[in-house]
């Protein structure tokens, strides 16, 4: 793939430079302009040949040192204080999918087929056309036309035999690469002498010019290229210039502009564009700038000379094949001499867990005999923010010595943020044999192993299959140790993609709901495993109260005089979470208080972390404790807040939150007719608890009055987001059981 995105990127800078030249050429002639249109086309075409065929030349290039920046933005690390067990749901097995998916270059290859097909395939149909119109055509002319045409070809001098033939054509057309042929339509018969002079003048002077051929090949270029604008667009200014460039056969041949210009509208007339492959005397849409360059005596009608042809044919090859074989490369870096480099100390491996594969450092090339050595070091450690992010690239760094040739001073030149405290532990403990006051630039690189092709999706619901958005998903390879994550969309939906093969663990947690997880997931490459997570409400939680890090302590009376029983931070790094865990262990136990609270932001706040804000999540449970989860979002631009809109949630919820049920009464025709059955309504809370609104979904009509007037009567606790409450869409199902 990257093959062809170089061949692209060499044909748009061809384009680009062809419409530089032809801009400035802009007051030359018209077959100027259109030679290097056609030149560049024909450029582009042989690209994705020469580009094969040509060795090589590297133009290897070392980006710029740069200052440090400000240190690295923390990684988000969700990880909790004291994890309970997690309960093993019951859920259908992952389902492996047949067969592995196709890549996304395979995806891409088929696209760019199917977009040359559309291109391609009415060129064809276009091509079939004109042969029958050939086919259909006759040499039914009489001998005026047969003196014109013989007198034109000596003008022009061409010596190869032309076929003149009228058919059902709407105007005059050139075809043919081999096997010239000029079309005329049925009504040239009634054309003056003066007017079939002209129209032969420019149709002999595409036969000339060969510019059938040229109408192939831009096809073709389209068709491989369609893709791009600019070989659209070059191709239409090559349509323009070659019209052009034959309207100035014309008038070099000594005809009056006036009279050209009225014979070509009135030709115009009632045409559409043309057979696609056949080359055309007047296209309506090129008509108007054709007129105006006719009557512009200013305009320069030379046509090109074989000097000029063959220098433009000498260029276009040079630079054809200059850009064809260019190879932009990152230059390596140039090591130390054999001696003056010892080898880097080897880390003991660690028996608990499984090391990621170091980087492997680049080519040793030949040593330089100077000042301002560039070595090149593998990592002696992979951050595990970083793998986690796969951030991976290279890391310069600056270390100064002194006359005994110890380090002094290092400074970070340029990489990765996430590297580059690594890489700059990695060359601090390299040694070095040098003896004097000079400075050293270490490159450390940083490769992770290739992305894999396995993929895991599924969805969350809770128990009346009602989607759950906005759940965590957590994907963790313990062969590995590198977490990815995602977050369920609006239907419930999630997608893990690009996995590489191991054994995984995944969970799905979302707060005031129990965390469920699969363990001991086998995923092969290019394999499909679906897992479904059905989500059940936490503990018995019975309602939650959420602080936004920007509003005061406040807390209703529900959440007075409980134990804490758990704290769990979100969106942390490594390093941070350790610190934040052990400034808030001593509030565990405690009773939950506005005050406690209070002191606990004033903790948060003496931690590195404390100049970012931190939003709470207080859940009372029915147990009798409280949970608090201490969120810490990224920073980013404000956030507009939106009027507040229903929240649908799931009818086990909804029950946990009803403080008043009104029991429906069983309506007594129903019981005479020993009616049985289920009502499902849908309801919408309002944000005060109370029902204001109820459709029905299913049930009998006996039955149905007498739910909506019982659930009518219900209130429920009102459902709080960010500690305001929303309203609820939900179902509600009232089962009629028939006892006599």
């Amino acid at each position: 793939m990257s093959y062809a995105i170089h061949v692209c990127i060499k044909a748009t800078i061809l384009l680009i430079c062809a419409g530089l030249l032809s801009s400035a050429l802009a007051r030359a002639s018209a077959s100027i302009r259109h030679a290097i249109w056609a030149a560049a086309l024909l450029a582009a075409l042989a690209l994705p040949v020469v580009s094969t065929i040509l060795p090589e030349i590297n133009f290897q290039v070392l980006p710029e040192p740069a200052l440090p920046s400000a240190a690295p933005a923390a990684a988000p690390l969700s990880i909790e204080i004291n994890a309970a067990p997690i309960a093993s749901p019951a859920i259908e097995n992952p389902v492996a999918a047949d067969s592995a998916p196709w890549d996304w270059t395979q995806w891409l290859l088929l696209l760019w087929a199917a977009g040359a097909s559309v291109v391609l395939l009415p060129s064809a149909a276009a091509l079939w056309d004109l042969h029958r119109l050939k086919a259909a055509s006759s040499r039914d002319l009489d001998d005026s036309w047969c003196k014109l045409l013989a007198e034109m070809r000596k003008k022009l001098s061409i010596s190869k035999p032309v076929d003149l033939r009228i058919s059902a054509n709407p105007g005059p057309l050139t075809s043919g690469i081999f096997r010239k042929t000029i079309l005329v339509p049925q009504t040239a018969a009634d054309w003056s002498i003066d007017r079939r002079r002209l129209v032969l003048a420019h149709e002999m002077a595409h036969v000339k010019r060969n510019d059938a051929l040229g109408q192939c090949l831009s096809q073709v270029v389209c068709g491989l290229y369609w893709f791009n604008p600019l070989v659209w667009y070059a191709v239409h200014r090559l349509r323009l210039e070659r019209e052009r460039a034959c309207d100035d056969y014309v008038l070099s041949l000594g005809a009056p502009a006036p009279d050209y210009a009225d014979h070509l509208v009135q030709i115009a007339r009632g045409m559409n564009n043309g057979l696609r492959l056949a080359v055309s005397m007047a296209h309506p849409s090129q008509l108007k700038s054709r007129i105006v360059a006719i009557l512009d005596s200013r305009v320069r009608r030379k046509q090109m000379t074989r000097f000029t042809t063959a220098a433009l044919l000498t260029a276009t090859v040079a630079i054809t094949a200059g850009i064809g074989s260019i190879q932009f490369t990152r230059l390596a870096a140039i090591p130390l001499p054999p001696g003056l480099l010892a080898p880097p100390p080897v880390p003991a491996p660690r028996a608990t867990a499984k090391a990621p594969s170091p980087p492997i450092a680049k080519p040793v090339q030949a040593p330089v005999q100077e000042p301002g050595y560039v070595v090149n070091r593998a990592a002696i450690s992979y951050p595990a923010e970083a793998r986690q992010k796969r951030v991976e690239g290279s890391v310069v760094v600056e270390l100064n010595f002194n006359a005994n040739g110890e380090i002094v001073d290092s400074r970070v030149l340029s990489g990765p943020e996430e590297l580059r405290q690594s890489a700059i532990q990695t060359a601090l403990q390299g040694k070095y044999a040098i003896n004097m006051a000079r400075s050293l630039q270490v490159i450390v690189d940083f490769k992770l192993p290739d992305a894999g092709t396995g993929q895991i999706s599924g969805s969350t619901a809770d128990a009346s299959r009602v989607p759950i958005p906005g759940v965590l998903i957590a994907a963790t390879n313990t062969d590995t140790g590198i977490t990815i994550t995602t977050v369920t969309d609006q239907d419930g939906a999630y997608r893990l993609q690009k996995l590489s093969q191991g054994r995984y663990r995944l969970s799905a947690r979302l707060s005031g709901f129990q965390d469920r997880s699969f363990d001991g997931v086998r995923l092969d490459d290019g394999q499909q495993v679906r897992l479904n997570f059905q989500l059940a409400p936490g503990a018995g939680a019975s309602r939650v109260w959420s602080i936004a890090a920007s509003s005061p302590i406040s807390l209703p009376d529900q959440f007075n005089s409980a134990p804490i029983a758990n704290i769990r931070l979100f969106g942390l790094s490594e390093t941070v979470f350790t610190e934040m865990t052990e400034k808030l262990r001593a509030y565990k136990g405690q009773l939950i208080s506005t005050d406690l609270l209070t002191r606990m932001r004033t903790s948060i706040k003496e931690t590195t972390r404390g100049d970012k804000p931190a939003d709470f999540t207080i859940s009372s449970r029915t147990d009798g404790t409280i949970e608090i989860l201490i969120g810490f979002p990224p920073q980013g631009p404000p956030v507009v807040e939106l009027a507040p809109v229903a929240v649908r949630v799931g009818g086990n919820v909804l029950a946990a939150n009803l403080v008043r049920q009104v029991k429906p009464v069983y309506p007594q025709a129903a019981k005479d007719n020993r009616l049985q059955g289920v009502v499902v309504l849908e309801v919408n809370i309002a944000t005060d608890g109370t029902v204001s609104d109820a459709r029905v979904i299913t049930g009998h009509p006996d039955l149905v009055q007498s739910a909506f007037e019982a659930v009518r009567q219900w209130v429920y606790t009102p459902v709080l987001v960010d500690g305001r409450p929303v309203e609820v869409v939900s179902t509600i199902t009232i089962n009629f059981a028939f006892q006599p």
